[in-house]
């Protein structure tokens, strides 16, 4: 058995054993480079806990943080908590064996009282289900989740409402363009077009200053993305009217 932690500066290693991870399980959510992206925004300091036994391996990338930067615990230096990056996070393995995964989980528990971890957050990937990797922590349902098999002939009349297909009928019918642009084709009149729209909505919403992300980390997630991330725009008279970006 070998346990170790991975850091940004480790990048190749975090690549090269997610590669071991079956196709489905490669998801951005566990990737070095959106864990580089959320900590140089401040969230935290990324790592990666890696558990290998024999030919199997877990990954479990996570931000650390102390939690002396709470007001009311500012007394309590050297300690800390850990949450996933915002999206679905957790641990994702080459191995579902049981014995396997109690391996883990028993390591990882051993791992986190070393290093004074008391508290963590994680946000289980629905599709994956990989939340049987983590059978120390008790486990709350709280959301629904709308997943699609987009491989369906029949997708838009199968997967959708008849709400959301008449919206989609109705933006033809205005001339409602929507284009997509990768990451790595966003040029900085774009940037700023997505960002009017973001900074616009949230203002709309009433969105408290906590769920704000900076520019700077729509900048980064253009640079260190640039394959894993899609901009889309809806244009009505070349006006551009709303914004979305997805990662990949």
């Amino acid at each position: 058995m070998e346990e170790k932690v991975l850091y940004i500066q480790d990048e190749l290693e975090w690549k090269s054993l997610l590669q071991m991870l079956p196709l489905e399980k490669r998801d951005v959510y566990f990737s070095p480079e959106y864990y580089e992206v959320q900590e140089m925004s401040g969230a935290g300091k990324a790592c990666c806990y890696v558990f290998k036994d024999a030919e199997d391996v877990v990954l479990y990338p996570f931000l650390k943080r102390e939690v002396s930067r709470l007001d009311y615990l500012h007394e309590f230096a050297g300690v800390y908590d850990i949450e996933g990056c915002y999206g679905y996070n957790g641990a994702v393995s080459t191995s579902e064996d049981t014995n396997f995964i109690k391996k883990f989980s028993d390591s990882f528990s051993r791992f986190c009282k070393k290093e004074n971890i008391v508290a963590e957050f994680t946000r289980f990937n629905p599709v994956l289900q990989n939340e049987v990797y983590s059978k120390y922590l008790d486990i709350i349902k709280v959301n629904k989740n709308i997943v699609l098999d987009l491989t369906r002939e029949d997708l838009e009349m199968g997967s959708y409402e008849h709400s959301v297909r008449k919206n989609i009928k109705k933006s033809s019918k205005y001339n409602i363009e929507v284009i997509c642009i990768p990451s790595k084709d966003m040029t900085d009149s774009l940037k700023h077009k997505f960002l009017d729209i973001y900074h616009s909505t949230m203002k709309r919403n009433d969105a408290r200053d906590e769920y704000y992300y900076d520019d700077g980390f729509f900048t980064r997630i253009i640079e260190k993305m640039p394959n894993s991330a899609l901009f889309f725009f809806a244009k009505k008279d070349d006006k551009y009217i709303s914004a979305e970006l997805v990662l990949f």
